[in-house]
């Protein structure tokens, strides 16, 4: 069955009109009690100064004095598709719910700092079994704003539920394939969809008990350039900040089990992993560094901006 376009053309445009609508739908947000329009349009993740006046046009009928918001209130938010909202994204790979990283609060605080990692897409995964993965995964957050804050589009996967499902029904190296393979499906559809833009994938691997001594690895497929790359740049970084001095190969290697082979040559991006160990394992030779969270994001950070500030000098 197809429509006659030219004996119908009213029909081809109402059904292109409501598709660009139902992708492209406004949010809403309540006034609250304090509520200006530049803190309304922060918790919602928006450049203030860039959408204040398409904030007035569309609540024109509903602010008093110019400015003032009534609490209570249900306003309507400009399209920002660069919003912070809209460009850090959590996932969760056992249903593939998707919602902001950071609620109203957090989105509060958050400002743009340079747009060095404009058009870049960055898929951040803790698939460590370490004692405390909330603390990993405050990391991962803190993370995630810092590139968000410099212009990246963030995806974070969130996997716990899927992984107590697969370790009740397998384990080991089998369990873990097929955690991966979740991983590959989802991040390869969002690749394709950010297609032509710099994209990486950091899984961190933490096996942490005891978070007083810490030593940290990075591993990358020896048939990826770019993930070899980004490796190095991170373990660099990272020798600079270790607690003792390190030999140039410490801390890095390739991908040396079969299921981290498996994961690279599936997923697209070129993909790393940083592993977090303990000390106390002679046979370990990680970078021992500082169980110091806020300079552990540091270094990431740093690394990650070297090895895109690279790429663009080589360009």
């Amino acid at each position: 069955m197809y429509i006659n376009v030219i004996r119908y053309p009213f029909l081809v445009f109402f059904f292109v009109l409501s598709s660009i609508s139902a992708q492209y739908s406004n949010d809403t947000i309540v006034a609250e009690k304090g509520d200006g329009i530049f803190s309304i349009l922060r918790k919602s993740g928006m450049d203030p100064v860039k959408y204040y006046e398409k904030f007035l046009l569309l609540n024109e009928g509903n602010i008093k004095n110019g400015s003032e918001l009534i609490i209570g209130k249900k306003y309507i938010l400009p399209l920002a598709p660069d919003s912070f909202k809209n460009m850090g994204i959590k996932i969760s790979v056992g249903t593939l719910q998707e919602e902001p990283i950071f609620d109203k609060n957090r989105l509060m605080l958050m400002k743009a700092k340079d747009s060095s990692l404009k058009n870049t897409v960055y898929y951040l995964v803790n698939s460590g079994y370490g004692k405390d993965k909330n603390n990993f995964g405050d990391m991962v957050q803190h993370l995630s704003k810092d590139l968000l804050e410099r212009g990246a589009r963030v995806y974070v996967l969130q996997s716990d539920s899927l992984e107590e499902n697969i370790e009740r029904d397998s384990n080991g190296l089998t369990g873990k394939k097929t955690i991966y393979g979740e991983y590959s499906s989802i991040v390869n559809k969002k690749y394709i969809k950010h297609n032509g833009s710099y994209q990486r994938l950091l899984l961190f691997e933490d096996q942490l008990e005891n978070e007083k001594n810490m030593t940290v690895s990075v591993h990358y497929f020896n048939e990826s350039q770019q993930g070899e790359k980004l490796a190095k740049n991170l373990q660099k970084v990272i020798r600079k900040n270790a607690l003792k001095s390190t030999a140039a190969k410490d801390g890095i290697s390739s991908f040396d089990d079969g299921v981290r082979v498996f994961f690279a040559k599936n997923v697209l991006p070129p993909v790393i992993t940083l592993d977090f160990k303990e000390t106390s394992d002679p046979s370990e030779k990680g970078i021992k560094v500082k169980t110091d969270k806020k300079l552990l994001v540091n270094i990431l950070k740093d690394g990650i901006l070297q090895d895109h500030a690279n790429l663009t000098f080589e360009k």
